[in-house]
């Protein structure tokens, strides 16, 4: 980490008139070299309902021979069409006025600068501008969003669109899904393309032992004008190849968890845990024109014990076989548990043989050495300390 990672920033405000204000900032390092000096000054206004805008102009020093002048802008409106429907609109963008400082400026040229940028053809910042549209819709048990982003930019133009949708089924039951599709064209560089579609459903009434979580997915990811080991304007892809290339899976997985009831000082209590997950991947995949389509089963026990009320130790194992050829892979190891608070689990363990899979790695963790995993139980009242929902 580079020392221009820590910094000191001072904000002012001063309201000008009604509903329009003066806004500016100041950012500096908190000791080293004078990495990134950044005063900014502006405008900001807000109107009648949901509707806001903001305009600035800003100067960042690299050092003492390198500016770069600035201004970036932004304006957002959201319209509640009815009390079940709301839409909402954002344009932003940001232009260099004045001076392009080299990426070798910087106290750790293989880092964009803390204050924010990027390392992209050969340079540390990017002129854009982008604009969003997104609609949102509540009524009884359903619920769902929308929105279509279009990203303008000096070395890349991206695109993408979200969807998804939620429906409460009983108490402790839901059933979701979930679209998402991105395509960045770089200038000069590889085009990648990301289609992702996702079902899934959970269960987990508060009275009943038994809970569990499934999901299906459709994932695509795509290259076009790719060259290995090389990270163009549109930043690193899932595919490190040289030309084109498509890699398309189908991935399932269902976990199941049983935690019986136990009684510790006429209190009841839930300290013993078991878990069994199954899961499958076909692939699509097809590089250069061959054809690498396969089919891979993945299986898993976890069995957890609670020591009073904060520790747990435990086990987990899991397998992985590919149906085509028959190679199976494994990974096991101990864990052990640990209650910071209320509502946390902290969980550090060791495998002692494993495996890289990445289609699975957010259920499971497989990869041979040593792992740590947090679960959170969030509900209405886990962020009112940031007075929401008052």
């Amino acid at each position: 980490v580079s020392v221009a990672a820590r910094r000191i920033l001072h904000a002012t405000g001063h309201r000008r008139v009604e509903r329009i204000f003066d806004i500016g900032d100041h950012q500096r390092p908190h000791r080293g070299p004078p990495a990134a000096k950044i005063p900014r000054h502006g405008i900001r206004a807000v109107a009648q309902g949901s509707r806001r805008c903001a305009n600035a102009l800003g100067k960042r020093r690299i050092d003492e021979s390198g500016d770069r002048s600035f201004a970036a802008f932004g304006l957002s409106q959201t319209l509640q069409v009815s009390p079940a429907l709301s839409v909402d609109m954002t344009v932003d963008g940001s232009r260099t006025l004045d001076g392009a400082p080299p990426v070798t400026d910087v106290v750790n040229p293989d880092q964009p600068v803390a204050s924010g940028g990027q390392l992209s053809a050969g340079s540390l910042f990017e002129d854009f501008t982008a604009i969003s549209l997104g609609a949102a819709w509540r009524q009884g048990l359903w619920s769902a969003t929308a929105r279509a982003e279009y990203r303008d930019g000096e070395f890349a133009n991206r695109t993408g669109a979200t969807l998804a949708a939620i429906r409460q089924l009983g108490e402790g039951s839901v059933v979701g899904s979930g679209f998402t599709w991105t395509q960045a064209d770089g200038f000069g560089g590889a085009s990648p393309e990301i289609f992702d579609a996702a079902i899934g459903f959970a269960h987990r009434p508060a009275s009943s032992e038994f809970s569990s979580l499934g999901k299906l997915e459709y994932r695509s990811d795509a290259v076009r004008g790719g060259v290995a080991g090389v990270t163009g304007p549109t930043g690193r892809t899932a595919l490190d190849i040289t030309g084109d290339a498509v890699a398309r899976r189908l991935v399932g997985s269902l976990s199941t968890n049983w935690s019986p009831r136990g009684e510790d000082d006429d209190l009841q209590v839930r300290r013993t845990e078991i878990g069994l997950f199954l899961g499958a991947r076909y692939n699509f995949d097809r590089v250069e024109g061959f054809d690498l389509s396969s089919v891979t089963g993945l299986g898993g026990l976890d069995a957890r014990f609670g020591i009073g009320d904060r520790f747990e130790i435990g086990a987990t194992g899991s397998v992985r076989i590919s149906l085509d050829d028959g190679a199976t892979q494994f990974a096991f190891g101990p864990l052990i548990g640990f209650v910071p608070t209320d509502g946390v689990l902290l969980t550090v363990g060791y495998n002692i043989e494993g495996f890289r899979d990445p289609d699975f790695a957010a259920a499971r963790s497989t990869e041979k050495g040593i792992y740590a995993a947090v679960r959170f139980k969030l509900d209405a009242d886990s962020f009112r300390f940031l007075g929401l929902g008052r």
